[in-house]
């Protein structure tokens, strides 16, 4: 199956973009053979096992009921930006399947040296063979974040302790690059970190890319998922959204693959997401390495600043990867607040969505006013200045009160809860598993090993402003985290808006990551 991936990976360096964007024939019959069946309802497809190129295109699963789809363990290759799409499916069965993308969505090789400046550092480093250079001309690095991930290349884990992203790269020779990382002042001290005096530390940069098609299931309910791999996602891995929800998601796995060349990186971002269903997901018997983000999510709402253009378009600063989802998927109108009063202004239908750049700035300075719940402030300012910009136009012109203070909300769907994430192991990656407005969540007998920021945290979810912030009756239990957050004796975050939650029976491995 790799000697396919590679294949295309040499043809994209080589070959012309129109020419790697073609799926193959056997990728295009597979399409229509699966249309075909599962559209009638009541049908079981088990497709033949093989590597399937799909290029610029993604592979559907149409909207059905009481269906089967077994991948036979085949391999779907795609090229950065595109996956595979479920949507309107319930009382399924989807199994079987690896994904893997060419050319491989990131950038990787050995720090040749660093240099430290008051508040931020660069690097230079020599790009490994078979990996992209990180060139803003290459359209897969001409995105608005990319992210930067230290590993030790002699332990192969995660050795920075806080989010990077890169804040601009210039070419010194043919594979030799200087990369100046954006960094925080808060996190920064202006001394050498000890992982930076590892021997030829290694290095990814990997570009926020694609829109979540990865693996996406877009009102999925009652339905059981089991046996997918992902092998590398330039965002979230697999997640679903929207609906009812009650799904089982089984033996899944983001791994890295055995083929050649050696990757560190599996997901850019979080290894599986369940955002805004009624009934939360059941994750289990899984495994989840090397993550650039969180290795679970269970969240709802969330909520963004936007700046108005004209009178059918606004652009759009920050908001998480999976807002940004929701809109590109059409399942929801969006609803404007008033910035000061919460009133409701509008709603209104998205007709057309899509990144832009040069707002970075325009929000910076925005004062949002404090929020309290139980008169605990949560956040009072927000700077948007390396958030990414999405501009979003409307089907009817904007009313004169949607202004640059309103704040824009998705309409949601559900209010997820009841949650369970049991018998999994998530080993290296920068985050951890959050339970984010997801009431009666039950995690219990999972390893977390090497997880950079903490554990796991119970709260609101940190873009959210409206609503009740509540999130109650979690159970956490029977449990092992093992070098876990920058306080490792403590691997578990609850914030001030949780209630209820019980802990019980969990075993605390310190060391730091």
């Amino acid at each position: 199956n790799y000697w396919s991936v590679a294949g295309y990976a040499l043809l994209l360096f080589y070959g012309s973009y129109a020419t790697a964007c073609k799926p193959s024939d056997k990728a295009q019959q597979l399409q229509v053979e699966v249309n075909a069946r599962l559209s009638l309802g009541n049908a079981a497809i088990t497709i033949p096992q093989d590597s399937y190129y799909f290029g610029c295109s993604n592979f559907r699963l149409p909207p059905a009921a009481n269906v089967s789809f077994n991948g036979n363990q085949s391999m779907f290759i795609f090229y950065p930006g595109f996956g595979i799409l479920g949507k309107n499916i319930t009382r399924s069965t989807i199994q079987s399947l690896a994904i893997d993308y060419a050319p491989i969505p990131f950038s990787q090789g050995v720090v040749d040296h660093f240099e430290l400046y008051n508040t931020t550092f660069s690097f230079v480093y020599r790009v490994d063979g078979g990996f992209l250079e990180p060139d803003r001309t290459n359209k897969l690095f001409d995105v608005a974040v990319t992210k930067v991930i230290f590993w030790n290349p002699n332990t192969t884990e995660m050795v920075n302790p806080v989010q990077l992203t890169v804040e601009n790269a210039t070419r010194l020779a043919v594979g030799r690059w200087r990369v100046f990382v954006h960094a925080n002042a808060i996190f920064w001290q202006p001394s050498q970190p000890s992982w930076m005096t590892i021997n030829n530390t290694a290095v990814t940069l990997s570009p926020r890319y694609g829109g979540n098609k990865v693996f996406m299931m877009t009102n999925l309910s009652y339905s059981n998922v089991s046996d997918i791999t992902v092998h590398a996602a330039p965002d979230f891995a697999m997640h679903e959204v929207d609906g009812y929800g009650g799904n089982v998601w089984s033996r899944l796995r983001t791994i890295r693959p055995t083929s050649t060349p050696f990757r560190y990186l599996v997901t850019n971002a979080d290894c599986f997401d369940s955002n805004n269903v009624d009934q939360g997901p059941v994750l289990q018997d899984s495994y989840f390495e090397h993550s650039g983000d969180d290795f679970v999510d269970i969240v709802t709402e969330t909520t963004v600043l936007g700046q108005r253009l004209d009178d059918h378009t606004i652009v759009v600063i920050g908001g998480t990867a999976l807002w940004q989802q929701s809109m590109v998927s059409g399942e929801h109108g969006v609803v404007f607040y008033n910035g000061s009063t919460d009133e409701t202004l509008y709603t209104a239908q998205v007709n057309d969505f899509e990144q832009v750049y040069g707002f970075e700035n325009v929000t910076s300075s925005l004062r949002w006013r404090l929020r309290t719940v139980d008169n605990i402030t949560l956040l009072a300012s927000v700077n948007w200045t390396a958030a990414p910009t999405w501009k979003m136009t409307f089907d009817q012109p904007l009313p004169a009160s949607v202004t640059e203070m309103s704040l824009i909300n998705s309409v949601q769907a559900g209010i997820t809860h009841g949650s369970i994430i049991r018998n999994n192991v998530f080993y290296d990656g920068l985050c951890r598993a959050t339970i984010l407005r997801a009431s009666g969540a039950s995690i219990h007998d999972n390893v977390f090993n090497h997880t950079v920021v903490a554990g796991m945290i119970v709260s609101y979810e940190l873009f959210c402003l409206g609503g009740d912030l509540r999130v109650e009756n979690v159970s956490i239990a029977d449990n092992v985290f093992e070098r876990c957050g920058p306080t490792p004796e403590a691997p578990i975050s609850i914030v001030s808006t949780a209630r209820n939650t019980t802990l019980r029976n969990n075993t605390i491995i310190p060391g730091y990551p």
